[in-house]
This record gives C-alpha cells, sequence and structure tokens, in this order.
C-alpha cells in the first residue's frame, strides 16, 4: 500500500536561491545570497522535495 506517491532519490545541488525561495516558503527569515550560499557549503547533507 503506498500512502505517499513515488519517492525518487536525484543527486542534484540545492541552488542559493532555491533555498532562499523554500525559506520565505515555510516562514523563515529572508537571508543574503551570500548567507545560503556559506550555509549549502557548510552543510553536510541538504535534502529538499519537489
Amino acid at each position: 500500500m503506498k500512502c505517499c506517491g513515488e519517492i525518487r532519490l536525484v543527486d542534484d545541488i540545492l541552488q542559493a536561491e532555491d533555498f532562499l525561495r523554500m525559506r520565505m516558503e515555510t516562514g523563515f527569515a529572508e537571508i543574503p545570497v551570500e548567507h545560503s550560499r556559506k550555509a549549502l557549503q557548510n552543510g553536510l547533507l541538504n535534502g529538499s522535495s519537489k
């Protein structure tokens, strides 16, 4: 029984602009693009869903 549809693992690099868009859509504060790039570089693992 599938309750959530298809789940796929895709090796893709999250871009800073997409990271900022997701932050804003989920109610987090806006940060400068440079900060988001640094955050993504410093992350051990970054994940997102589409």
